[in-house]
């Protein structure tokens, strides 16, 4: 990979990174009465907790969570996986284990917004 695509790779990433910690995460924590939403607190609530949150998310759950900040949470960890495994490379690092990890990262993120999103659709519809 050239360094300029590189650089559009970066840019592009961080622009969906900072869209949803200034945009979106501030819209849905404004809707849930600040309480910290599920990115921002995987595998650490109680069951009371997640039921709050969706109690209260209930009337604007698709405009807030699952369009955009959900969408912008599938296409993140891509972003980010392919940046950081060809900043890796640019490095000129071969250590397979090393170029492994932000594939890594990418799986297990892509896991837990599978789980979210089964969670909020079996929740609001059913």
């Amino acid at each position: 990979m050239k360094k300029t695509n590189f650089a559009a790779l970066f840019i592009v990433t961080q622009i969906v990174y900072l869209t949803m910690i200034f945009v979106t995460i501030p819209n849905i924590m404004d809707f849930s009465q600040w309480n910290k939403i599920f990115d921002l607190l995987p595998m650490w609530y109680t069951y009371e907790y997640a039921q709050n949150l969706l109690i209260t998310l209930w009337s604007k759950w698709i405009e807030i969570y699952l369009f955009p900040q959900l969408l912008l949470d599938f296409l993140y960890p891509w972003l980010f996986a392919a940046t950081y495994y060809y900043a890796i490379k640019l490095l000129g690092t071969k250590n397979t284990i090393i170029l492994a990890l932000p594939l890594l990262a990418w799986i297990f993120d892509y896991l837990e917004n599978i789980i979210l999103f089964s969670i909020l659709k079996l929740w609001y519809l059913g």
